[in-house]
């Protein structure tokens, strides 16, 4: 369903900012301002909690959420995909600790050695749950993972032009860039889901 295509693109402005706005201020392409990391941060955390939400709501029964935490069956990449998430969340969280009570910026750095990782998987980790859906062409698609990170890094950036530019052509051009990959997602979800099961 729809939701599904949502937290698809939800999760991946979340993971996509953080990663590419990591890679960026790593690479000395990007200063990192206190006011910029504010707004990495709450943007980040406001997609991923709505990812959160739209992925208990996708579930049949949204009341079993936590006993599937609480009792998780490693072999499901739902349940793997949760922890992923928490765990990215948590990076957040102490990111958005750190700037509350004005702490030490290096220890933003410190947090993104861990946070790049757990945003990757964030953003590509519903390729392997749709690989366990047989019978539908996400499980014969080896590519999958690489186009959903490709769709990240370009929301990633997108949203970090967003929060960076003030030219007006450049940021209408990262508006479209978001429509067209917002667009590109629920077909990459909606198509499968139309087949015939074989």
């Amino acid at each position: 369903g729809w939701e599904v295509s949502a937290y698809i693109v939800t999760k991946a402005i979340a993971s996509g900012a953080y990663l590419v706005a990591m890679l960026a201020m790593f690479a000395g392409f990007l200063e990192m301002t206190d006011e910029l990391w504010w707004n990495l941060i709450v943007g980040c955390t406001v997609f991923l909690g709505l990812t959160g939400l739209l992925l208990v709501k996708d579930l049949d029964r949204p009341e079993r959420f936590l006993y599937v935490m609480l009792r998780p069956n490693w072999d499901s990449w739902l349940v793997k995909g949760a922890y992923i998430l928490g765990a990215f969340g948590g990076v957040l969280a102490l990111s958005g600790t750190i700037l509350f009570f004005d702490f030490d910026r290096v220890y933003l750095e410190y947090l993104a050695i861990i946070g790049m990782p757990l945003a990757t998987l964030t953003g590509v980790y519903t390729a392997w749950l749709f690989g366990q859906a047989r019978g539908r062409t996400w499980s014969k698609d080896k590519l999958l993972a690489l186009k959903m990170l490709g769709e990240m890094l370009i929301l990633g950036a997108a949203i970090l032009i967003l929060l960076t530019s003030s030219q007006f052509l450049i940021l209408v051009g990262a508006v479209l860039l978001i429509v067209l990959v917002s667009r590109h997602a629920h077909h990459t979800v909606l198509n499968p889901q139309m087949e015939t099961l074989h």
